[in-house]
C-alpha cells in the first residue's frame, strides 16, 4: 500500500450530537403538554438550545468548505496531495499531526515556510486506521493520534 486517500464527509461526531440534542429539543417542544411543573424549565431551556445547536452544526458544515475533498498520504513518492492544487513533500512538513477521533481523522501541518493548513476531524481513511498510522510511522515529521475518549 503506497498511497493512503483521506476523503472528506460533510459531517463529524460533533455536527452529530449537535442535531440529536436539537431533535431531542422537539420531542421536549412536542410533549410540552404533559410535562410536569417541575421540569418546566429545563423543557424550556432544552427548547431554546435545540435551534441554536442547529445553527452552530450548520456552521461547522459551511465552515469546511474550503477543506479539500480528499487527502492523499503517497509514500511512495513521499508527498502530501491537498485537493487537486497542491502537493506537499514530506520533507517540506516541519511539524504534523495527523489526528484521529471516534473513526474521523483531521490534519494539521505546519511546513518549513511558515504556513498552516488545519483541516478539523470531517475525514475518514480508505484503509484501517491501525495500518495508516503505521506508514506514518516512518516518517518523522508526522506524528498520528488516537483521541477516542468523551
Amino acid at each position: 500500500m503506497n498511497q493512503v486517500s483521506l476523503i472528506k464527509k460533510w459531517y463529524n461526531p460533533l455536527t452529530f450530537v449537535l442535531v440529536m440534542v436539537s431533535l431531542i429539543s422537539l420531542i421536549a417542544y412536542l410533549t410540552l403538554i404533559t410535562t410536569p411543573k417541575g421540569l418546566m424549565f429545563k423543557t424550556y431551556f432544552l427548547m431554546m438550545s435545540g435551534p441554536l445547536c442547529i445553527v452552530f452544526a450548520v456552521g461547522i458544515i459551511f465552515s469546511t468548505r474550503s477543506y479539500p475533498s480528499q487527502i492523499i498520504f503517497d509514500f511512495e513518492n513521499e508527498h502530501i496531495v491537498l485537493g487537486a492544487a497542491l502537493t506537499i513533500n514530506f520533507d517540506e512538513v516541519k511539524i504534523g499531526l495527523v489526528h484521529s477521533k471516534f473513526g474521523f481523522i483531521g490534519v494539521s501541518l505546519v511546513l518549513s515556510s511558515g504556513q498552516e493548513y488545519i483541516y478539523q476531524n470531517f475525514f475518514t481513511c480508505d484503509i484501517d486506521e491501525a495500518e495508516f498510522a503505521s506508514l506514518l510511522k516512518d516518517t518523522p515529521s508526522i506524528k498520528y493520534t488516537y483521541a477516542n475518549k468523551v
